[in-house]
């Protein structure tokens, strides 16, 4: 901000009231202030009462913020490394299906090579349409994946794998998986 709020004027705090999402603490405020001196609540609050609620709320967003110091810079290859190595549970399904039956497509994996010149990886996608975790580097990958639609007299390109996102597996949900990959007999 290139003002501060004692230089603001009314309409210049409200908005700036309204981007920190702070109106309704005003207004309470305002209140408050009016009854502790016997006087009606006012319709507008003052211009004193949004800069104390104001500077109240910078004051605790700055206690909040994290301590300049302690912070240790990743380099950005790292970062990306990270987040494209995060597992995310998704529901991916082949459209590319018309060479295989549905006993074999149950068992159908399709390996997705990723990466860069600093490391390549092959993941292994099963695409039976059950919900399983894949690495975000890969679903990128198969996300961009197109195949040719033969239609009569006209060909096109479509999407090939259908990917939808399912929601996070519970304490529960992790648990009853966990004793049922126990209890299958390994080979």
């Amino acid at each position: 901000m290139s003002k501060s709020f004692e230089e603001m004027n009314k309409s210049e705090l409200q908005k700036v009231a309204e981007l920190y999402k702070v109106t309704e603490a005003i207004e309470e405020m305002a209140k408050e202030e009016a009854l502790a001196a016997d006087k009606p609540a006012p319709k507008v609050p003052t211009n004193e009462t949004y800069i104390k609620v104001l500077n109240a709320y910078k004051e605790k967003r700055n206690e909040d913020a994290p301590k300049p110091g302690k912070k240790v810079k990743k380099p950005i290859g790292e970062l990306r490394k990270e987040v494209a190595m995060q597992k995310e549970l998704v529901t991916v399904t082949d459209h590319n299906n018309n060479q295989t039956t549905d006993e074999e497509l149950t068992d159908l994996l399709i390996p997705v090579r990723w990466g860069n010149k600093r490391g390549r990886y092959t993941d292994h996608i099963p695409v039976h349409g059950n919900p399983t975790h894949v690495r975000a580097g890969a679903l990128d990958i198969i996300k961009a994946a197109t195949m040719t639609s033969n239609q009569k007299n006209k060909s096109s390109r479509k999407e090939r794998f259908k990917i939808t996102s399912e929601k996070p597996l519970t304490e529960v949900e992790l648990e009853a998986l966990a004793e049922a990959q126990v209890s299958r007999k390994v080979r």
